[in-house]
């Protein structure tokens, strides 16, 4: 009897009799290969108490009636079993693990191993990304968890932000309704910036930590632009005068923001070019 290349349904021959026998045959296939379920593709000898049209994968080893059947797609149908060898790229869902497996034409494997790197122009997870966010995301939380040493892992995590060159950004931005507020990280040099903004636009470092020589250098004015300050406020006056300093001839001091001034950390006074 004839049969289909890839199913092997048979066919309905010329002039055959009893072709219901031939077309229930070809039906059973398809009721156990198209949207298989299987129970569980770890059992070597057939359950106890199957189901009618329930699915297994013998397990390598199979005994008893399955013996011989090895990876095949074990079904019970009509009281009997029935087994059907897959072919290459027969799916089959696992019920017991909840995870679609594939057939390679060695080896049942889950079906996002067999997929291998996938390569997307853009992916939104509960949005949608678009051109300037190929991948975009609006959620809650996010969690990425090391890979720990008892799953092949180092139990290390690293979350790495290449950028190209020296004179490119690689950061950490933070933004109030869309609209930057804050930035850490490497914004267009190699050193490590502490940014903040009150409007989007104009960016200041708060802090800044040389690549060169790891020395921590606080935001930096001169006295005649000194800002509105906060109690406690630390910053860097680049022509104020040092202890002994003359009068325009201030090289620059550490200042504190005190009793409603900007004062000089060595002395407390207030601090003048």
């Amino acid at each position: 009897m004839s049969q289909t290349p890839n199913l092997h349904l048979p066919f309905l021959d010329a002039n055959q009799n009893q072709k219901t026998v031939t077309h229930n045959a070809a039906l059973s296939i398809l009721d156990a290969l198209v949207q298989c379920a299987i129970r569980s593709a770890t059992f070597t000898a057939p359950p106890a108490a199957p189901g009618d049209g329930q699915c297994w994968i013998v397990a390598s080893g199979g005994t008893g009636l399955w013996a011989g059947h090895d990876l095949n797609v074990a079904a019970w149908q009509d009281g009997a079993w029935a087994f059907y060898p897959p072919g290459p790229g027969t799916l089959a869902y696992n019920v017991a693990t909840s995870v679609p497996l594939i057939w390679t034409g060695a080896a049942w494997v889950p079906l996002g191993s067999a997929l291998g790197p996938l390569q997307l122009a853009s992916l939104g997870i509960g949005t949608a990304p678009d051109a300037g966010n190929p991948l975009s995301a609006t959620l809650n939380n996010i969690l990425l968890n090391a890979l720990g040493t008892g799953s092949s892992g180092s139990g290390d995590l690293r979350v790495k932000l290449n950028k190209q060159a020296a004179g490119n950004t690689a950061s950490f931005l933070f933004q109030d309704g869309f609209s930057g507020r804050a930035e850490i990280g490497l914004t267009g040099d190699d050193d490590f910036h502490f940014k903040v903004s009150a409007d989007g636009s104009t960016f200041r470092d708060g802090l800044k930590i040389t690549a060169a020589t790891g020395a921590l250098t606080p935001i930096a004015y001169a006295v005649a632009a000194l800002p509105a300050g906060t109690l406690g406020a630390m910053i860097f006056v680049t022509n104020a005068r040092k202890i002994g300093e003359a009068a325009g001839a201030g090289t620059g001091t550490m200042a504190v923001f005190s009793g409603g001034a900007w004062r000089r950390l060595s002395d407390d006074s207030a601090v003048a070019a």
